[in-house]
């Protein structure tokens, strides 16, 4: 599904016109919160169907300066925080079944990690984990795959929208609220089903654009 799409889903579930008070920019704005949210929640049920697949090279590598400790790197200046049962490798081939154990191999400090007893390590670390995807833009599609799980978005999103300031409309966020009830669990066993392994989500590689913090 592509942006003009989940715009077009947006606007029939709140009944806006195509051209009205509402900038379309906000209600990109909309459609992003609620993306994270949809993700948060998939992330409670079932977090590894929202990770990166398996064994490739374009698996996020993390940062360091001092072989000590490891950041997630940044994204857009803000340091990143995986979320979802994180696992660390050191190898490629460790993955998914020999992470490194967190609290003996590891420190976990949010947004990096340190190796305790001020040990080193010379190569390169990997994650799999939840990286929150960029904000829906005209130019930037929603994350979720297969494309139509992405009505999610547009039905909390629109709940959200209802719920809101001086927009309050109790029948449309009634009515979302009864519609997420039927879609979301479909769209829970349709992915845990089709992405056990992983890839529900279209992620960028963070291998070139990370940056130290």
């Amino acid at each position: 599904m592509l942006s003009p799409e989940l715009l077009e889903l947006f606007n029939d579930l709140t009944g806006r016109a195509a051209t009205d008070s509402v900038l379309d920019t906000k209600k990109y704005t909309w459609l992003s919160r609620a993306q994270n949210e949809v993700i948060s929640e998939f992330a409670r049920v079932k977090p590894e169907m929202l990770y990166p697949k398996v064994g490739t090279s374009a698996l996020p590598q993390m940062v360091t300066t001092d072989n000590n400790v490891f950041t997630f790197g940044t994204s857009g200046g803000v340091a990143i925080v995986p979320v979802g049962r994180v696992q660390i490798y050191r190898r490629l081939t460790d993955i998914p079944d020999r992470p490194l154990k967190p609290g003996w191999d590891y420190l976990d400090e949010v947004s990096q990690i340190r190796l305790p007893r001020n040990r080193t390590l010379a190569g390169p670390l990997y994650y799999r984990g939840i990286v929150f995807p960029d904000p829906i833009t005209s130019g930037n599609a929603p994350a979720l795959l297969p494309g139509p799980a992405n009505e999610l978005t547009a039905i909390r999103a629109a709940k959200n929208f209802a719920e809101s300031g001086n927009l309050r409309n109790a029948a449309l966020a009634d009515r979302m609220d009864r519609r997420w009830l039927t879609r979301f669990p479909i769209w829970c066993l349709v992915l845990k089903q089709q992405f056990s392994s992983g890839g529900a989500l279209i992620t960028r590689s963070l291998r070139d654009v990370v940056t130290p913090l």
